[in-house]
């Protein structure tokens, strides 16, 4: 089949896409160096094929095979090799993204690599705590205008069966320029629309939900490299009260302690615990045999 210079434009920008979004989940240092190995050896090939300079193939049972093979090889990644959901996911879509990106020369392949470009740039998003994963998304965009539009012209041209008169050079040129200014605009429309919307949508929120729907809580464990926010609110969560002389004490609650680390988060065994029943009303947290510190009792 001849190649239109839409369609190596086409291809070039679906490249791009993929390596964006891959650049993207690589910058937030969540993949190791096997898999950012592998996964640049596939595009680097990609790009040698769509410019002429390398000619391979994967056949189609070929990647059923590879692709049944890892659906095989999952488990094994989650539970002895990454031991985490998101580090295991993010390799599967690694994997298809090389696989699908070496063998794809139908629609429905090309359909699948854009789907995949999405899937890592959704991951690029949860995982990523550096500010590069603006200019990665920046260029995310780019390139995504970049292919819908070629795709739209190559399908245009496939259903008219019209001659290209334009030139390859030509065309390329034409085609970056309306892309670069369609993701200008974009970027600047949203940029402007960021600092309204989140205040609009903060406003919102706080009228028409109540305050006891967002009440703090407490995590049993923390992972290092996670980021949260401790948000003071004045919603009551517990009432206390004490009697005697304690009452003029200083006291504060313990909300939970992690006891055990293991280098990547902080987390408390599970011993084995204790039943305390309550008598008569009354629940007893010590033996009054039991050697205790001096001081006022509660």
């Amino acid at each position: 089949m001849r190649r239109t210079p839409a369609d190596r434009f086409f291809e070039f920008s679906l490249l791009g896409l993929l390596a964006s979004g891959y650049l993207a989940v690589a910058g937030s240092g969540y993949l190791d160096r096997v898999a950012v190995a592998v996964t640049s050896a596939g595009l680097l090939a990609r790009g040698l094929m769509t410019g002429g300079w390398l000619r391979f193939g994967i056949p189609p049972r070929a990647v059923f095979a590879l692709a049944l093979g890892y659906i095989g090889f999952y488990p094994v990644d989650y539970y002895f090799l990454s031991r985490d959901f998101l580090a295991a996911t993010v390799h599967l879509i690694c994997f298809l993204a090389v696989v699908r990106i070496l063998s794809a020369e139908t629609e429905r392949d090309y359909f699948f690599v854009k789907l995949i470009a999405f899937l890592e740039i959704v991951a690029a998003s949860v995982l990523s705590e550096n500010l590069n994963y603006f200019p990665f998304l920046a260029l995310f965009l780019v390139f995504g205008v970049a292919t819908f539009s070629s795709a739209e012209i190559r399908r245009s041209g496939a259903r008219s069966q019209a001659s290209w008169r334009v030139s390859a050079r030509a065309l390329s040129v034409r085609l970056a320029g309306i892309t670069v200014l369609a993701a200008a605009g974009i970027l600047i429309i949203t940029a402007g629309l960021f600092f309204f919307l989140p205040r609009t949508a903060r406003a919102a929120f706080q009228h028409l939900v109540p305050e006891n729907y967002r009440l703090p809580g407490f995590s049993s464990e923390v992972r290092l490299g996670q980021t949260g926010e401790i948000r003071r609110q004045g919603t009551v969560v517990m009432r206390a009260r004490i009697e005697g002389v304690a009452n003029s004490m200083n006291l504060k609650w313990r909300g939970a302690a992690l006891a055990d680390f293991n280098g990547l988060r902080w987390f408390n065994g599970t011993p084995g615990g204790e039943v305390l029943r309550v008598k008569d009303g009354l629940l007893q947290l010590a033996d009054n045999k039991q050697r205790r510190r001096k001081g006022m009792r509660i």
